[in-house]
Formats: structure tokens, C-alpha cells, sequence
């Protein structure tokens, strides 16, 4: 999408019928996925990262840069689904498609929490 249009998503809580998170200012979304336990979400944004945000508290824990900008890298156009975003099924993993659609690039979670936290950025 060419353009600096923003977007904006919202996740709502089933049970209840109320909004519990809404996340603004965001470059086109191409994929997204809920950790196993329910208490993460990732969002693969158009603009080449990944965020991951908690959904206990609502915050914005990191970005993670997965690939080039899509206005920069058009071989990337059409390659994000729903199913090349992903927790592993413990919820200590991310994966996601490689740009070069070869392989998976993988976020080991824990190591990178135990990385923040000795860098004094704790999520």
C-alpha cells in the first residue's frame, strides 16, 4: 500500500463484547497471531517488523525487524498469510517466513527476555 496511511487494531474480548486492546499508528498489517496461552500477540506490519504486545497489560513489549520495508522490497508483496506468523506451541518461540520464502526465522523468546532483562529493559 503506497502511501503513510495509519491503521489501527483493535482486540476485542469475546466474552464480554468489550474492546480490551486497541493499537494505533501502524503500517498495513499483513498477519497476526495469538501466543497458546493467550497473553501475546504478534503483528506483522507491512513496514518489515514484527511487534509483540502483551495482551495482560497492554503493552507494547518490542519490534522485531523481520524484513526490508515492503516499498523497498517488492518480492515480499503477497508473501504474508495468516499461517507465516506464528507462536510455536509452547509460546516460547516466533517464527516467521523468511523474506526469501526458503526458510523460517525463528525468535527465541526467553533468550531474549533473559537479554532485556541484563540490559535493564524488562517486559
Amino acid at each position: 500500500m503506497a502511501g503513510s496511511q495509519n491503521w489501527t487494531v483493535a482486540v476485542w474480548d469475546a466474552a464480554t463484547g468489550k474492546e480490551h486492546l486497541q493499537i494505533s499508528g501502524l503500517s498495513a498489517l499483513l498477519a497476526h497471531t495469538f501466543s497458546p496461552d493467550g497473553r501475546h500477540l504478534a503483528l506483522a506490519l507491512r513496514d518489515g517488523t514484527v511487534q509483540v504486545w502483551s495482551l495482560d497489560n497492554g503493552q507494547h513489549l518490542f519490534d522485531w525487524r523481520a524484513w526490508p520495508p515492503m516499498s523497498q522490497s517488492p518480492f515480499v508483496v503477497g508473501l504474508m498469510t495468516g499461517r507465516d506468523l506464528a507462536f510455536t506451541p509452547d509460546g516460547k518461540s516466533l517464527a516467521i517466513q523468511a523474506a526469501d520464502q526458503n526458510g523460517l526465522n525463528l525468535l527465541d523468546l526467553p533468550q531474549l527476555k533473559n537479554q532485556l532483562n541484563h540490559l535493564s529493559l524488562n517486559w
